[in-house]
């Protein structure tokens, strides 16, 4: 890729360091497993660890998901064969418009205008739920098509299950949340981020949290930090488990149980990394706010009632930075103005 051809990062990649440390408690960070939920002791045990996991950390690796380890396998590599093509063959897939159903980005050609302060980062993106037009996903490599629309669907069958486990985990009924999932999102992001000659000065996502519900992560090269206890904390990858975390949504609709924190990825100057992240959420038209079985005397409502829709608007006009969209739905908190100018898409997540 020629346009990677330097020894030093151009100035626009360049990234004020971070004032928070970096601690080693990747052994700390939640690990819930989900294969036994038949049996009762089992099932309480799981809950139990996910309730405790999405309050304290609001992340966890997976286990037990049900996703073929080789159908997840067949879906990295793919993606790695789709983002070692020639530029000119990924550029075709180019697009602007936050509504598309596919779409890639990239900061690394020049002539794609690249923002000041750019992420070190490429893209490609498609929904799975509605499902994309097949007809727009790549023709190379030759089984991207088969494999990421199979994958898509495994992931979005697993959203759907964990949405019922988070309810239970709340102490609701396992139809909960679903209801309130009508017109469901899916979407899928590849991410690529290529050996970096200078990786101390940038970044290859900066610090947010998701505005999504939650979010399920393949990764097979570790990047993904945590902000945990004024710390970032490496998500190590874990064989055959997936990463999940809660989004702003879910922290909305436990009315602040469960917590969507901020985290990042950094890259690293020996290899590549690729993470594959699905973004679960509910429709446009969805109205979000606390589920009243979670609101009392003692627990008032944290959040006002809004669309999903212009939520998502919101939060898209403006830079990632540190949950500024959820703080403006905080009931009796002085909010900031919503921005009415939508910001580029492509620099949200991962």
């Amino acid at each position: 890729m020629g346009s990677l051809s330097f020894f030093k990062i151009p100035g626009e990649f360049h990234r004020a360091p971070d004032p928070h440390p970096w601690k080693d408690l990747d052994h700390e960070v939640p690990v819930v497993d989900i294969s036994s939920l038949e049996d009762t002791d089992s099932r309480e045990g799981a809950l139990q660890a996910l309730r405790d996991a999405c309050e304290s950390w609001g992340f966890f690796q997976l286990l037990g998901h049900g996703i073929p380890r080789e159908l997840s396998d067949k879906m990295m590599e793919v993606a790695y064969k789709f983002f070692d093509l020639p530029a000119q063959d990924k550029l075709v897939y180019c697009s602007d418009n936050v509504l598309d159903d596919v779409g890639f980005a990239t900061n690394f050609e020049v002539s794609k205008s690249r923002r000041p302060s750019a992420t070190w980062q490429e893209f490609f993106f498609q929904m799975c739920s509605p499902p994309c037009d097949p007809s727009k996903l790549p023709e190379n490599p030759a089984r991207y098509l088969n494999v990421s629309t199979s994958y898509g669907a495994e992931v979005t069958a697993l959203a759907r299950r964990l949405l019922e486990l988070f309810s239970e985990s709340l102490g609701l009924e396992a139809s909960e949340l679903a209801g309130r999932f009508e017109g469901e999102l899916m979407s899928m992001r590849l991410n690529h981020y290529p050996p970096c000659p200078e990786p101390q000065l940038t970044i290859g996502i900066q610090p947010h949290s998701d505005i999504n519900a939650f979010t399920i992560l393949q990764q097979d090269v570790e990047g993904l930090q945590v902000l945990h206890d004024g710390a970032w904390v490496t998500l190590k990858p874990l064989p055959g488990a997936l990463v999940v975390n809660v989004g702003d949504q879910l922290q909305i609709l436990s009315n602040d149980k469960f917590k969507s924190v901020e985290h990042r990825g950094v890259v690293n100057g020996e290899r590549a990394r690729v993470s594959i992240a699905c973004f679960y959420s509910p429709g446009l038209g969805a109205r979000i706010g606390p589920i009243p079985g979670l609101v009392n005397e003692e627990c008032p409502a944290k959040y006002k009632e809004s669309l999903y829709g212009e939520y998502a608007k919101a939060s898209l006009s403006m830079e990632l930075n540190r949950k500024s969209a959820l703080s403006t739905l905080k009931v009796d908190d002085q909010k900031p103005e919503l921005p009415s100018t939508l910001f580029n898409l492509w620099n949200k997540h991962w």
